[in-house]
């Protein structure tokens, strides 16, 4: 949070803020036209009240470290290196304590990888789902 008292990830008023949230949140943010920029800065600002929900939601039940070690389902966890939202060494942490878990670390992405490398994350997926007897190919062929 910055010392304004304003969470740039969370409390867009203007394309700025935008820009700004997308410099925090990908290592290396796509160009997007002015105009589309304005449209979505709008569009987060509408959805501003849902956001703050949420937000204060996951503050109320951020600490669930204690609950990773009961869940044996098999889980893919995919982080980005360079990102500045949550720490990369989070990405270890939730592998060590998650079970069954396969761990990728994408090195030059940030905190939203399927934005910021979607081919290489779909990829990942099907891979990971492959490896999992009860997908059908089906079901795979769907991604």
């Amino acid at each position: 949070m910055e010392q304004t008292g304003v969470n740039p990830m969370h409390e867009i008023r203007n394309a700025d803020d935008y820009r700004t949230m997308m410099r925090i949140g990908m290592a290396t943010p796509p160009y997007i036209p002015g105009f589309m920029l304005s449209a979505l800065a709008r569009a987060a600002m509408q959805r501003q009240a849902i956001n703050q929900k949420i937000v204060e939601d996951i503050a109320r039940d951020i600490n669930q470290t204690t609950n990773l070690t009961k869940i044996h389902a098999p889980s893919l966890i995919i982080w980005g290196a360079e990102d500045k939202v949550e720490h990369v060494a989070n990405a270890e942490f939730l592998h060590q304590r998650l079970a069954n878990s396969k761990k990728i670390v994408m090195p030059g992405i940030g905190h939203v990888p399927m934005v910021e490398a979607p081919k290489p994350v779909a990829a990942a997926c099907k891979d990971f789902l492959a490896s999992l007897s009860s997908v059908t190919d089906t079901q795979l062929n769907a991604i």
